[in-house]
């Protein structure tokens, strides 16, 4: 599947909804790392949260083609980002004198996957804010979506952009045009056509 920028014919509902959801995400994308230029890196949690969000809509369209030749296998093992690791425990063994002694050993191993953001982008935590009124004081708990860090929002970002092109979807990165949003006709397409077939430049590979 290619994108239309070449006048190869009408966009399928898939195309429009990718090609949506890649531009949106850049255009978050832009506006975090303006702002984190001109802040020194202070930028809001809301604007870190909208970039959090054009990433799994981002995501989410590129799904139903993970099992296509270009990205079948790619799709579960591609490094994530350097930066989003967790800890892993193993056991080595280390020779001390005559014999060989096991050692426990703690490393931080980077998240590989895209399968891994349907566990995280979408994660929730409480946390406690202070309020100040009449009645003085309080504490409450909130319950609110979890922000990943912003660059490694930044680098998954990229992955993702990496997984449309090995697809095809390459559409010239410019201002959202919002009269060509995917509206309820092209979601009743996509549903009756399921997951359009991957064509490639040049022939089988």
């Amino acid at each position: 599947m290619t994108s239309d920028s070449g006048g190869a014919g009408p966009k399928t509902a898939r195309q429009r909804i990718i090609e949506d959801a890649q531009l949106r995400c850049y255009d978050a994308r832009s506006e975090y790392q303006q702002s984190s230029l001109l802040l020194s890196g202070q930028v809001s949690r809301e604007q870190v949260y909208r970039l959090q969000q054009a990433v799994a809509d981002y995501y989410w369209a590129l799904r139903p083609l993970r099992d296509e030749d270009p990205i079948r296998d790619w799709w579960d093992d591609v490094t994530l980002s350097e930066q989003w690791t967790f800890q892993v425990t193993k056991t080595e063994y280390q020779v001390r004198g005559s014999r060989a002694v096991p050692v426990e050993v703690t490393e931080e191993v980077p998240y590989t996957g895209l399968e891994t953001l349907r566990d995280h982008l979408d994660q929730t935590e409480t946390v406690t804010r202070t309020k100040t009124g009449m009645r003085g004081i309080r504490k409450e708990q909130v319950t609110r979506q979890k922000v990943l860090d912003a660059g490694v929002l930044v680098d998954i970002s990229g992955v993702l952009d990496d997984a449309a092109d090995k697809l095809g979807f390459s559409p010239e990165v410019k201002s959202i045009d919002h009269t060509d949003e995917v509206d309820e006709e092209d979601l009743e397409e996509l549903f009756e056509q399921g997951p359009q077939p991957v064509a490639t430049d040049g022939g089988d590979n």
